[in-house]
């Protein structure tokens, strides 16, 4: 008790001091076990980017091209619908009729046609889609070629600046440099004083036993704010309190009126 009073005496004398070094404390402790949740909440967003499923259609170009793909964007699960240029549309009938029998095949090449390519909803399942080609086939009659659907793969897309992926490091680092700062400030006062207290009252490692009260007051408010949002990660947690105690070692040497 006689080590913490007589910090807290110091601490009257530059309460700015100890409010920073106490808030330093609990920030080091916080951001340093929250990690991920400081990652989370202002890191880069990391998103699955998935890519629609879609299939596309060969219609007669005796049907309403317009009223078919109005009615099919109507649909619930229909993302879009687009009506295929000349190139694309060449392309298609040439994929659809590779997979045909050959007498099929040359009746569908004579037909005049129109392609469309539906793209759905990415959480529609295949079952979905199946009566959505076959309402496409009530509109648009049996003559209607209805190709695969395609399935492209999910991917993890990256937003937000570089820097964002390592959030938690730069801030754990800053408010280290910080703390430590606040640390030192405090080493000419505290040494001062307790080079004082060892003449007068005949102690010893007074500056090393007053800065571990302190120590322990600052270890106590930063596992308090640890706790307050959600269970902290414990490593990096008892990593601050090594960090906090190894502070008493600058208090070690011997003390002088100088500091």
């Amino acid at each position: 008790m006689f080590y913490l009073s007589h910090f807290f005496q110091i601490v009257k004398r530059f309460p700015v001091r100890f409010t920073v070094f106490i808030v330093l404390t609990m920030g080091l402790f916080f951001s340093a076990s929250h990690r991920d949740f400081i990652k989370n909440t202002v890191g880069a967003d990391k998103m699955t980017q998935g890519f629609h499923p879609y299939f596309h259609a060969l219609i007669s170009t005796r049907q309403n091209i317009s009223w078919i793909s109005r009615k099919l964007r109507e649909l619930p699960g229909v993302e879009r619908v687009e009506v295929l240029s000349k190139e694309k549309l060449n392309t298609q009938v040439q994929s659809l009729l590779s997979g045909m029998d050959g007498e099929i095949a040359q009746a569908v090449g004579e037909m005049e046609l129109a392609g469309v390519k539906v793209v759905t909803r990415s959480e529609l399942e295949e079952r979905s889609i199946t009566l959505i080609k076959e309402y496409l086939t009530r509109l648009s009659g049996t003559d209607t070629t209805v190709g695969a659907t395609v399935f492209p793969p999910k991917k993890k897309a990256v937003t937000g600046f570089v820097w964002q992926a390592w959030i938690s490091e730069i801030i754990v680092a800053s408010i280290f440099f910080m703390w430590a700062a606040s640390v030192m400030s405090f080493i000419s006062p505290v040494r001062k004083s307790s080079y004082l207290v060892e003449q007068f009252q005949r102690r010893r490692g007074v500056a090393m036993k007053t800065w571990s009260a302190a120590a322990t007051i600052a270890i106590v408010f930063g596992a308090a704010s640890a706790f307050a949002v959600k269970k902290p990660d414990i490593v990096p947690m008892v990593i601050c309190f090594a960090v906090a105690m190894f502070s008493t070692f600058f208090y070690a040497r011997r003390t002088s009126w100088e500091g």
